[in-house]
């Protein structure tokens, strides 16, 4: 993502932007109140809550909004039932496991008792995707850790063992194909004026 940013900044010639690489969870190295808006992508629930609130307020002028992207899937699709079968195995192994869709809740919440307006849930981008079984296994194993955390290597080695039984029966194949539909939503708030 950093390197097609950068791309197309350069292509429309646009010298207004500009892209760091920072840890979040430390000062962001954006000088106070210049910032029109704070936007994250499946990375704001691995941060600090308290932290991510004070850095956007302090970085953020007049109205900025904060946006959090996210992907949804078909509950029924492939994908949506693999994961949903990954996240019930693990916490059978290491207790409960948070649900990925609604990590982005809590922290626009925070906002909001901050005094922020919430910005309408929004449909940025909706598609076709076709998925087997196989993929969510491999992507999964290509992971270090499994839905946010770090099992041991043994613990994950048997979730996604009994996953694969699981998709064995259920789908009839690892490599049955499905279609269904994803969207890319865009959620979050408005901040108040200083």
């Amino acid at each position: 993502m950093l390197s097609v940013f950068r791309q197309r900044v350069e292509a429309i010639g646009d010298t207004r932007s500009a892209l760091f690489v920072a840890d979040a969870n430390a000062r962001w190295p954006v000088a106070d109140e210049s910032a029109r808006a704070v936007f994250g992508s499946r990375a704001f629930h691995l941060l600090d809550r308290k932290h991510i609130l004070d850095e956007t307020f302090r970085v953020s002028r007049g109205r900025a909004a904060f946006l959090i992207g996210r992907v949804t899937r078909d509950p029924n699709g492939v994908a949506a039932r693999m994961r949903r079968e990954m996240r019930r195995l693990l916490s059978e192994r290491v207790g409960t496991v948070a649900r990925g869709e609604e990590r982005s809740e809590p922290l626009v919440h925070a906002f909001l008792e901050r005094g922020a307006s919430a910005i309408p849930r929004t449909v940025a981008a909706r598609w076709a995707t076709t998925r087997s079984p196989r993929q969510s296994l491999e992507s999964w194993r290509a992971k270090q850790g499994l839905a946010g955390i770090d099992p041991s290597p043994a613990v994950k080695l048997e979730v996604l063992s009994k996953l694969q039984d699981w998709a064995i029966e259920t789908f009839g194949s690892l490599e049955a194909k499905f279609e269904s539909e994803e969207e890319y939503i865009l959620e979050g708030a408005r901040l108040p004026s200083h």
